[in-house]
């Protein structure tokens, strides 16, 4: 899963994770996505996708040494919530259904065994594809997004 992209400064090989600024996007793929105070959300932030349409996208880059990982998210949970799926390269890593028949602030969810081969800069995709029959919408609502080393 190597990316044939250079090593960044002071790389941390021996690194417990990488938390994931949501504010430093490296590409848009699809949509437009802005940042949304909510003081009920961890950091009194919110990303979300502002055009709420199935197949929104947005990708960081991030660096992880070789290892297995964590990968945990917290964000809203609502009515009108769709399904993001996450992916490290082109790997699913998670699925996400965001949809809850009441809104649900600051929801943890972890991911457990997303293994690395090689220490690289991998590109880590947050994808909306599609939505839960009862929600109304496509919206993504993410505060936080980290990938914790486990080994």
């Amino acid at each position: 899963m190597a990316l044939s992209i250079s090593s960044p400064p002071n790389p941390l090989p021996e690194s417990n994770g990488e938390f994931v600024n949501l504010t430093s996007y490296s590409s848009i793929t699809q949509g437009t996505w802005i940042y949304v105070a909510n003081t009920s959300q961890i950091y009194n932030l919110q990303l979300q996708n502002s055009t709420t349409a199935d197949g929104d996208e947005i990708v960081y880059k991030v660096y992880l040494s070789a290892g297995t990982y964590q990968l945990s998210t917290i964000g809203l949970h609502h009515t009108d919530s769709g399904i993001i799926k996450i992916y490290l390269n082109t790997d699913l890593i998670d699925t996400i259904d965001q949809y809850s028949a009441a809104p649900s602030q600051a929801n943890q969810i972890k991911l457990t065994s997303v293994t690395v081969s090689d220490n690289a800069i991998y590109s880590l995709k947050i994808k909306l594809d599609g939505k839960n029959a009862s929600s109304s919408d496509y919206n993504c609502r993410l505060s936080g997004l980290s990938l914790m080393r486990l080994t």
